[in-house]
């Protein structure tokens, strides 16, 4: 194979669960934990397959996935004041930083699904509402386009169904994302663009997303140090909230 001159073909499978805990109420503010409860990924070349899946004794674990082991069951604790803006991040294991590897193998994960991976303070809490819940009526529709210099998506949604307490919201559309890297002198950039699908559960007595699934079916290319790779991304995210007895 010369360099540069010969498509490989690439196929990454992956799903990431998270479950947010309330813990805490002061006022119209709260307190969560974030953890990540479950990792699945796979990724297969040429024939050779490398696979991890968190639920499994690491003993069963395949040699070389210590940044994706050191990921799974990791936890922070956050504030979240009464505008829904990240007050405090403590106890900061959940990987949200270049700075280890199990970071790493989380922003991996997070760009080819262009998954939120935004606990600092100043910042906004996913689990809230990005629309004007409150007046849509079941069959309402409608679009929205986002662009964050990465990734760029245009959806559209449904509001399938409402209840006294629960809205839930259905979203299918595009996405494209692009992304470069230059870890370890490993150079890396990818360009890969399809389809995300989903479903919004939020609880309308209380403002917040309690249930989020994203789902994304992309292709295109990854090239690492100048060999290009076809690239086949199946991600999913499931995001859930329970709250603590206090």
């Amino acid at each position: 194979m010369r360099r540069g001159q010969q498509a490989l073909v690439m196929e990454i499978n992956s799903s990431i669960e998270k479950l947010f805990t309330v813990t805490g109420t002061q006022g119209p503010a709260c307190n969560f934990t974030i953890a990540i409860t479950k990792v699945f990924n796979t990724m297969e070349a040429e024939g050779k397959k490398v696979e991890y899946n968190s639920q499994l004794l690491p003993d069963s674990v395949i040699t070389g996935n210590k940044a994706t082991t050191a990921l799974a069951g990791k936890v922070i604790t956050i504030g979240v004041d009464k505008d829904g803006i990240i007050t405090d991040a403590k106890d900061n294991r959940l990987p949200v930083s270049n700075n280890d590897s199990a970071s790493g193998t989380y922003e991996n994960l997070a760009s080819y699904s262009a998954a939120p991976q935004l606990y600092a303070s100043g910042v906004s809490f996913e689990l809230l509402p990005f629309f004007n819940f409150k007046q849509l009526k079941k069959g309402d529709t409608w679009a929205d386009s986002t662009a964050d210099g990465e990734t760029t998506k245009v959806l559209h949604y449904t509001a399938s169904s409402i209840t006294d307490s629960l809205l839930t919201v259905t979203f299918s559309g595009t996405v494209l994302r692009t992304d470069s890297s230059a870890d370890d002198g490993i150079n890396q950039k990818s360009r890969v663009a399809g389809t995300e699908h989903g479903e919004i559960i939020i609880d309308t007595r209380i403002g917040i997303i309690i249930s989020q699934v994203e789902s994304y079916d992309m292709k295109g290319i990854t090239e690492i140090m100048g060999i290009k790779l076809n690239t086949t991304v199946n991600n999913t995210i499931t995001e859930t909230v329970v709250k603590k007895a206090l």
